[in-house]
């Protein structure tokens, strides 16, 4: 299996319509653990704009709706599965953290990045919260490094492994809070009704999605594409991801 990583550059809002909790647009998240996500059908649908009109767009992604004959794409989109997000940190300003589901998880899609065995000690977050954490094993530090281009150094120091529970918590009460409005051109003045809170995943975020054709003959070069952009507010450069494709039979 090949899978794509994606490295959050700017906030990204994939959502799923007007909420019904305190946050007005919410982001889209997995049914069952309540983990943010980017679906499999945004991915493809964002590569399929990204690649216009080339000649390699019917294979890859099918035909168009009503085309005779009308076959399917040659290659399957995963949802895009959450293996590391930022937080707030008292002193370093923000750190990386992970946790042993998402990280069994990223290895089912491929990727070899164990769970840590070493010694916990207390972590503080934002809002004085404290959890226990452990420094996060070599191969996720190194990984983290390798797909964010920072000094491996520099991350070593920012990255832990929390409980599947404190990741839950900060994925649920850590994500990022935008509130914006719409301003009346002739008043001046907000719009009545036109102020909104709006989630989104933090830059630095990192994420991994399967992907793969249905026939070894196919060719996904195409699909490495630098960057990308995803979800909506795309006209004010949220959702710009750094994208990187593995190459075939990697871990």
């Amino acid at each position: 299996m090949r899978h794509l990583v994606l490295h959050v550059v700017t906030p990204l809002h994939v959502g799923v319509g007007q909420g019904i909790g305190g946050v007005d647009l919410p982001i889209a998240r997995e049914r069952a653990t309540g983990l943010p996500y980017i679906p499999g059908s945004t991915l493809k649908g964002c590569l399929r704009a990204s690649l216009g009109e080339s000649p390699a767009v019917p294979t890859l992604f099918g035909g168009e709706p009503g085309a005779v004959p009308l076959v399917a794409g040659a290659v399957y989109f995963g949802d895009a599965h959450l293996v590391a997000m930022p937080v707030r940190h008292a002193t370093k300003v923000f750190v990386w953290i992970t946790a042993p589901h998402v990280l069994r998880t990223a290895r089912r899609l491929g990727l070899d990045l164990p769970v840590s065995t070493g010694p916990t000690a207390p972590l503080v977050l934002e809002y004085d919260a404290q959890v226990s954490a452990t420094p996060a094993s070599e191969a996720v530090v190194q990984w983290i490094a390798a797909v964010t281009g920072h000094d491996l150094a520099w991350v070593k120091e920012r990255v832990y492994e929390v409980s599947d529970d404190d990741f839950a918590w900060a994925c649920e009460f850590a994500t990022q809070i935008d509130v914006r409005n719409r301003i009346g051109l002739e008043t001046g003045v907000v719009v009545d009704g036109a102020l909104w809170s709006e989630e989104s995943l933090a830059p630095e975020s990192l994420l991994v999605a399967p992907l793969d054709a249905r026939t070894a003959d196919v060719d996904l070069a195409p699909l490495a594409v630098e960057s990308l952009a995803l979800g909506g507010k795309g006209s004010i450069g949220r959702g710009v991801c750094r994208v990187s494709l593995s190459e075939r039979g990697a871990a």
